[in-house]
Formats: C-alpha cells, structure tokens, sequence
C-alpha cells in the first residue's frame, strides 16, 4: 500500500508524493506563522477566467492551482495562488503567473521546498498592471505597509531548517562568493545580527521596507537599508 500524508486542509490522508510534502510544508506556513485560517484556503482549484474553466491545452482537463487562499470564508475572491513543486524542480514561474493573469488574485507565491521562495503582488503600471516581486507575504489580516515592523508583529517560523536553507541559497545566487566556508560565515552574520536586533534592540531594525526592496530590484542597491543592516552589525560588534 502507497504511502500516505494527512492533508491539513481536505482531513484526509494523500498520496505521500514528494509534492505533496512540499504543499503540505507550506499549508504549514500559511496557516501557522502567517495566520491564515484554515476556512479561508482551498487546495487544487479549477482556475477560472470569467466564467469559464480554463483548460489544459493537452489534456483538456482544468487548470488546478496547489494552493488558493482567499479574502474570506466564503471563497469568493482569490487573494493568494500558489504553485508548489516537488524539491529542486525549477518549472512553475510561468505556470503560477498564467493563474493569475486569468484571475484577481494579488499575490502570487511560488515554492519548491528547496530554492528560495518566489513573490509577486499585482501592481498598477500605466494603463494595466503588472507583477512585481515583493519580499514577504503579508500576514493575515495585515496588509503590509510601507513601513517597518513591530516586535508585537514578529512571528516564530514553522520550518525553520526550511528558512536556513532558503538564506543560504539566497546568500549563495545573489553574492559573488562561492566558497562555502565564507558564504557559512555570511549567513551566521546575518543570523547574529537577527539574534541581537530581536533580543537587545528595544526597536526592530532588521527589516527592509517596499520600496527599499524595489530600489534593489531595480538598482542592485540601496542606500537606506545597507545603512541599517551595517549600522546594526557595527553595533553587534
């Protein structure tokens, strides 16, 4: 007999697929350190645009999202759509973005347990909107402002071997190092100054803004949170 996983949402045992760990890691997230309510997510959604399904080219069967969490109980407006894969598989980017170019859903959030975490909120630009890539989902019942959080708003991560590895990743594609000693070192830096701006700062320090986030995006730097992240490890120090 195959193997099965419990289903956080449908309360039944699933076939323990690799993909399934992976959507069954993230219900986790979403629910248990981002605070959605359990009543509020559906899994294997048939995608609709308009009113009609939108179908597989191949197969002719609907389109299913992984993950869809809405604005409320009733399910009535798609807020989050996530495609999951199974642990280094790279496929899904455009997968994800096609759901929402034919839904209203706002975030968009691709995962594959292994590779950092992938994010968009649908943004206005000119006359028509676009995806832009966004560093956080915003927990449950707080849109996320431009501006930096309170230590009342910090949350415990689930997976927290999950979230290691995502920063070692991010650490290891985004610098210019490549050996492995000097990139462990970057990320037990990065941890140190996590650990001091939570437990000694009386205010938090260790977070990036929006906007700060797109002027990366579209400069490769930015001026303000560098400031703040050095300032903070010059005080650890």
């Amino acid at each position: 007999m195959a193997e099965k996983i419990m289903c956080l949402i449908r309360d039944k045992e699933v076939p323990n697929t690799k993909e399934e760990q992976v959507r069954q890691s993230y219900l986790s997230n979403l629910m248990f350190s981002l605070g959605y309510p359990k009543e509020f997510i559906s899994v294997e959604v048939a995608i609709k645009h308009g009113v009609g399904l939108v179908a597989d080219i191949e197969t002719g069967k609907p389109k299913r999202a992984d993950i869809v969490v809405y604005d409320s109980k009733e399910k009535t407006e798609i807020k989050i759509i996530v495609e999951v894969k199974k642990k280094n598989e790279k496929s899904g980017e455009d997968q994800v973005k096609s759901y929402g170019n034919a839904t209203n859903a706002r975030y968009l959030i691709w995962h594959n347990g292994s590779d950092p975490t992938l994010l968009w909120e649908r943004t206005p630009y000119k006359t028509t909107w676009i995806w832009t890539p966004i560093p956080v989902v915003p927990f449950f019942g707080y849109e996320r402002e431009d501006k930096k959080p309170s230590k009342s708003e910090l949350h415990e991560p689930i997976d927290i071997i999950g979230l290691f590895n995502s920063m070692n990743s991010l650490i290891w594609v985004n610098s210019k190092i490549k050996n492995k000693k000097d990139i462990f070192l970057q990320f037990v830096y990065v941890l140190f100054i996590k650990l001091f701006d939570e437990y000694i700062n009386e205010d938090v320090q260790f977070y990036i803004l929006r906007s700060e986030y797109q002027k990366i995006i579209n400069d490769k730097e930015c001026i303000s949170f560098s400031n703040r992240i050095f300032g903070l490890f010059d005080e650890l120090k």
